[in-house]
């Protein structure tokens, strides 16, 4: 039997770390994501983060890099083919002089975003308004959701697309992990479901587990990992998937997306489910990708 370099114990060492912390060993689904291709965005040139596909597959949404050093706001596009949008600004209603980000809608125009421009007041990051023809009207607080952990953050937010569930993310401030937690409407507002830690038991890990998007069916939960920040080679933010059989299951174990490499986050699924959209950081920018099945 051969010795094993040290390059070789270094690499099944990372290899074990990355089962315990990033994916728990699964192996890709035979519906495997496949084919990793950049996506153009006709008539804009700035990064692209988090991105969200409208739930007809017509509008795609984004907001600039996520820094505290920007002005961080929304955009819109009108989608041409898979991998092209055509530019028509920004989003009308939903910026303010705070970060805006994160958006998502359900299949009725209910918008929803984060934004910081209520935190000192409210506590609250989750905001909504109704999306129609380019702007975003009626913007207010989402009641319920938020953080009960003061000094903590609700955010990352997205809304089913029957508009009856929010899945989002709760954290503290300067803590090294965050988890996912799933809200259902009640009334004008949402109320944390009280078998949200049972359904996302599997989902959550140590690190930072953020960016969920799920499919139209509910089925299908798509989301962003970090590990824990003391595995330096191993906190490249991955991109998730996890699966159940009915919308009152919770999710099993998740699976990594094999075909996306490299630093990736906020994934979000086309209507038909072929299609999976995220942004990643490529020579220091961040850019609008696509990978299908």
């Amino acid at each position: 039997m051969r010795r094993r370099s040290g390059r070789a114990i270094f690499n099944l060492f990372a290899g074990l770390l990355a089962c315990v912390f990033n994916g728990h060993g699964q192996a890709q689904s035979p519906g495997a994501f496949h084919d990793p291709r950049p996506v153009r965005i006709v008539g804009y040139g700035g990064e692209v983060m988090e991105p969200f596909l409208s739930r007809d597959g017509r509008l795609l949404f984004f907001n600039d890099r996520n820094d505290p050093s920007v002005d961080t706001d929304l955009f819109w596009a009108e989608r041409i083919d898979d991998l092209d949008f055509r530019f028509r600004g920004r989003l009308d209603g939903a910026n303010s002089r705070h970060l805006d980000a994160v958006a998502s809608m359900d299949a009725n125009g209910a918008f929803y975003f984060v934004s910081s421009r209520d935190y000192a007041r409210t506590g609250a990051l989750i905001h909504r308004g109704r999306f129609r023809d380019g702007r975003v009207d009626g913007v207010e607080v989402v009641p319920g959701l938020a953080s009960r952990a003061h000094p903590g953050f609700n955010f990352d937010a997205e809304v089913s697309a029957d508009g009856s569930r929010l899945y989002y993310v709760e954290s503290r401030r300067g803590a090294r992990r965050s988890r996912l937690a799933v809200a259902d409407r009640r009334g004008r507002g949402f109320v944390k479901d009280p078998r949200s830690d049972a359904m996302l038991r599997a989902v959550n890990s140590p690190g930072k587990v953020y960016a969920p998007a799920t499919s139209a069916d509910g089925l299908e939960l798509f989301f962003t990992r970090a590990a824990p920040e003391l595995f330096l080679l191993l906190d490249e933010p991955k991109i998730y998937v996890s699966r159940r059989r009915s919308v009152d299951d919770p999710f099993g174990p998740p699976t990594r997306i094999a075909a996306i490499q490299g630093f990736a986050e906020a994934p979000t699924i086309s209507p038909d489910g072929r299609s999976l959209y995220y942004h990643a950081l490529v020579a220091g920018r961040n850019g609008l990708w696509r990978v299908t099945r």
